[in-house]
């Protein structure tokens, strides 16, 4: 076994000193695509969205508003339309993903301890962007309560008095895990992966691919000791073990350099890492199979598969209200439980009872898929035999 396992990573080697494309996609890609992450999300947590601010009634309120604005954590007012009807032209453009309107006769309500309706309007259709200036708005609005001058009890000039008096039972909402809102901590990693398994996958379709072809089978099971199982394995192990290593760079260096710590266990993180890549190298194997060698068709299925996953992976949106088929879709990527270890161990220091199931659905895909590309891809040898005089053709003439 071990034997087989030396030669089996001699021979991968030698391919890869020999093919620059090749040596590229296990060392300069992987690096590239880390730097990238990390340059996209350096600034971790949004700055300066632009907003506008429309203000119809030029008072002492409004002007107060305006200062606050500017120190928005997140907004940042660049423009200041004269009417409502300018101000969604700024949306409809993507000059701004929102505006803040102080209708006419704001103050003079506030004053007379009326309640005072400040309207923020945001375009949703940027979901992120659109809900944190949002929240920045409402945020500064709801600020001038505190600022204003003493009112008699019971009332306030900002909102609905009935929501100023004192509740008997109140809230305290507090950010878990990410209390900052930094992207590079939970987004960064979760495209990282995402990056990853991509350029893993169209590795391994390649690295498959080539030793199906009449002539390079032979030398490639011969070189496992004789078993396409042992050759298959062998192989994914290879370009697993090297992509674990890329994956586990980036963790360390968001925690060197960045200062993000890993809440849960390492190990355990390197682990999933290894039954994660592992699968979708077995499941590689089964769509070379299902194209009949194709490799083209194989890399456009690949590729569509594994863009797929950060997407469907219940990683970034929530699927809690997901129809059946998009649950359905999201549970047959590996990607999708490779995640959940991912965030339980990366960033909420979760016990490792709570990542065994999704190791275990890890570990079952390649215990299925492994067989079943095996059986794949010897169907694809026997449509093109051995050429005559190919090695093992020769030993068993002589045989014979």
């Amino acid at each position: 076994m071990f034997s087989g396992l030396a030669n089996s990573i001699a021979r991968e080697t030698g391919f890869v000193r020999r093919s620059p494309w090749d040596a590229a996609l296990i060392s300069v890609i992987p690096l590239l695509l880390t730097a990238f992450v990390l340059v996209l999300f350096a600034r971790g947590v949004p700055r300066g969205l632009p907003i506008a601010f429309v203000d119809d009634d030029h008072s002492a309120l409004s002007r107060k508003l305006a200062v606050a604005l500017q120190g928005a954590s997140t907004a940042r007012v660049i423009a200041q339309p004269a009417t409502l009807a300018e101000a969604e032209a700024l949306v409809r453009t993507g000059e701004i993903f929102g505006y803040l309107y102080v209708p006419r006769g704001a103050d003079t309500d506030a004053k007379r301890g009326r309640r005072a309706t400040l309207f923020a309007f945001f375009n949703a259709q940027f979901y992120t962007s659109g809900n944190l200036v949002a929240r920045d708005m409402e945020a500064v609005a709801g600020s001038l309560n505190a600022a204003l001058s003493p009112m008699p009890p019971g009332h306030n000039r900002v909102v609905d008095s009935r929501a100023a008096r004192e509740a008997p039972v109140g809230a305290q909402a507090t950010l878990l895990f990410n209390p900052t809102g930094n992207y590079d901590w939970t987004l960064g990693s979760t495209l990282m992966m995402a990056l990853l398994h991509i350029a893993f996958s169209c590795t391994m379709v390649l690295a498959i691919g080539r030793e199906i072809a009449p002539g390079v089978r032979r030398e490639w099971k011969d070189a496992a000791g004789g078993s396409l199982l042992a050759a298959l394995v062998y192989k994914i192990i290879f370009y697993t073990v090297i992509y674990t290593f890329h994956g586990t760079l980036y963790l360390l260096v968001m925690r060197a350099a960045l200062g993000f710590p890993i809440h849960g266990s390492l190990p355990l993180l390197i682990g999933a890492q290894f039954l994660f890549y592992f699968a979708y190298g077995c499941l590689m194997s089964v769509i070379i199979g299902a194209s009949r060698g194709d490799l083209g068709f194989s890399i456009a299925v690949c590729v569509m598969l594994t863009s797929a996953a950060f997407t469907y992976g219940d990683a970034v949106f929530p699927f809690a209200d997901a129809s059946l088929f998009v649950k359905s879709l999201s549970a047959m990527l590996p990607y999708t439980h490779y995640m959940r270890v991912h965030v339980m161990q990366f960033q909420m220091d979760s016990s490792v009872r709570d990542a065994l199931p999704a190791l275990g659905v890890l570990a079952l895909f390649s215990a299925v898929l492994l067989p079943l590309g095996m059986w794949m891809l010897r169907e694809v040898m026997k449509l093109t035999p051995e050429p005559a005089g190919a090695p093992g053709e020769t030993s068993k003439s002589a045989g014979a």
